[in-house]
């Protein structure tokens, strides 16, 4: 939905920016998207979770941003990109997933929906010049994602897949012959 601001303009409230305190936080992973680069700036993969614990902040968006050398097709959500081989993505997958083999094919969805995860989140309080934002145009963001959150047990890529047993074969050593 979006609504007319008297500027002239218009305001998205899904796209509209958060502001918590400051600390750790545990959230969960919704989806990733890439974004085009601004001005001189570089292309753009945010990862976007929504805050679990604490209960009183459960379902608020955060967003973690990361710069990626560039896009492999337009600009959408679960889109192709090219990280950069030394980029905080590159490291924050290996840190938390062990090491990548191949930065063009990063399972991000597949590794971060498998649990929640404790992130730490800071406050955005200046512009890209430096100067600082006023009291309201200020927001939430993740600076680091740290690691799984304590209390959150694996969860199945799919949960609507059952567990199926696999039949086993016997060995040749068991067979009576």
């Amino acid at each position: 939905m979006t609504v007319e601001i008297e500027e002239g303009g218009t305001f998205d409230p899904d796209e509209s920016l958060v502001l918590l305190d400051e600390g750790r936080y545990q959230c969960r992973y919704d989806y990733y998207e890439t974004r085009p680069r601004f001005g001189m700036g570089r292309p753009k993969v945010v990862l976007h979770f929504s805050v679990v614990n604490p209960p009183e902040y459960h379902g608020i968006p955060l967003q973690r941003f990361y710069n990626v050398k560039r896009l492999k097709c337009e600009p959408k959500r679960g889109g192709g990109f090219v990280p950069p081989s030394k980029g905080d993505l590159v490291r924050d997958m290996e840190r938390l997933f062990g090491r990548v083999d191949r930065r063009d094919r990063l399972a991000i969805g597949k590794n971060f929906r498998s649990r929640d995860w404790t992130v730490k989140v800071r406050t955005v309080d200046s512009d890209s010049k430096g100067g600082l934002l006023p009291e309201a145009s200020r927001y939430s963001v993740i600076e680091s994602i740290i690691g799984p959150a304590p209390d959150s047990s694996p969860r199945r890529s799919n949960p609507s897949a059952v567990p199926t047993s696999i039949p086993t074969h016997p060995v040749l050593d068991d067979l009576p012959f």
